[in-house]
């Protein structure tokens, strides 16, 4: 009597055509453009691109009683450790043999405030994108690291098949969670206080994950207080409205500077991550509680640590309310400064 052949099994044939969906994910992730630049500004206004100086609450300073300002912080570099994931290095990387930014932060807002106020700034008005703007960095491990040692039988068939490093890649992105508030120049200039309280979300980008992963959320941030660990070296310079340099009392805008900061954060608690998967609910719900557990997810004070590399403060305003500049006057020369759009 003839026999059939014991029948292949088949438990991964179902996430073929989703395998082909995340590959064609990925590369079009790789290939699509960069987001439109900021435009370029000449001299004193060339750290402030983002800043929001049309924003009504500026314009409505009048250069006697209240003032407009400007603020950025940037930083290159550093590090990103949150509960059990391996550390994210910020800073120049290669992918392939093609040099590439990650993690590169950039931080800018804009405050309408009494004349003289230097700290405690919370009446804050960030740029329409967000104070927070930083390059992409790679998740140690990648996608692999973050599900794939689970057992889940909803996941594992998909995980055979990640075999190359383009489908393996995991990108978190810091982003904007909320209005910063509490901004101290002087504290940029002392070590072990908070220079800001920072909202903060962290988006990770894989196709496998959907478009709305994120550890932390707008409702639930993760708030950052970066500290000086290394205070920097504090200068500054008199500049005319267009941004030209320009000496005393012509100068009507002081930027004060400091730079050379090595800032870090150990306080920070991060909450769950959520929105994560592809598919249907069940998979979705299986990839949230995979990555919650495998992080350590909600994590306490003391579990994480950013670390930012030559991280730098800059803060532009009016020189003296015997030169007073209204916020109109301020957005004129931000605009008067454009070098390129």
């Amino acid at each position: 009597m003839k026999t059939n052949p014991r029948p292949r099994s088949t438990s991964w044939w179902p996430a073929l055509p989703l395998l082909g969906t995340l590959l064609a994910a990925s590369a079009a992730a790789l290939l699509a453009p960069p987001a439109q630049a900021a435009p370029t500004l000449n001299g004193g206004w060339a750290p402030f691109n983002r800043c929001a100086v049309d924003d009504p609450t500026m314009l409505e300073s009048d250069g006697v009683t209240t003032q407009s300002i400007c603020v950025a912080s940037d930083s290159p570099g550093g590090s990103l450790a949150i509960g059990s994931m391996g550390v994210i290095q910020l800073g120049p990387i290669a992918i392939g043999n093609a040099p590439a930014t990650a993690g590169h932060s950039n931080v800018q807002f804009g405050a309408s405030v009494p004349v003289g106020t230097f700290s405690g700034i919370d009446a804050i008005v960030p740029p329409p994108t967000g104070a927070v703007l930083a390059d992409p960095a790679e998740v140690p491990g990648g996608l692999l690291g973050l599900l794939c040692t689970s057992h889940n039988l909803l996941i594992a068939p998909l995980c055979r098949l990640i075999t190359n490093n383009d489908l393996n890649r995991v990108l978190a992105t810091l982003e904007s969670a909320g209005v910063p508030s509490g901004f101290d120049l002087f504290a940029a200039l002392q070590t072990g206080v908070p220079i800001m309280n920072l909202p903060v979300k962290i988006h990770l980008q894989h196709p496998f994950l959907g478009s709305n992963c994120y550890i932390g959320s707008d409702q639930n941030p993760i708030v950052l207080r970066p500290q000086n660990a290394v205070a920097g070296t504090a200068s500054g310079n008199y500049y005319r409205l267009d941004g030209t340099p320009a000496g005393y009392p012509e100068g009507v805008l002081n930027r004060l500077d400091v730079a050379g900061a090595t800032q870090v954060d150990d306080s920070f608690t991060v909450p769950r991550a959520s929105g994560c998967g592809f598919g249907d609910p069940f998979t979705a719900a299986a990839i949230n509680s995979v990555i919650n557990l495998k992080i350590g997810l909600p994590a306490a004070a003391g579990r994480n640590h950013l670390r930012l590399d030559d991280a730098s403060a800059s803060i532009l305003l009016p020189t003296s309310i015997d030169l007073p500049v209204s916020g109109q006057a301020f957005a004129d020369g931000w605009a008067s400064a454009i070098v390129s759009p």
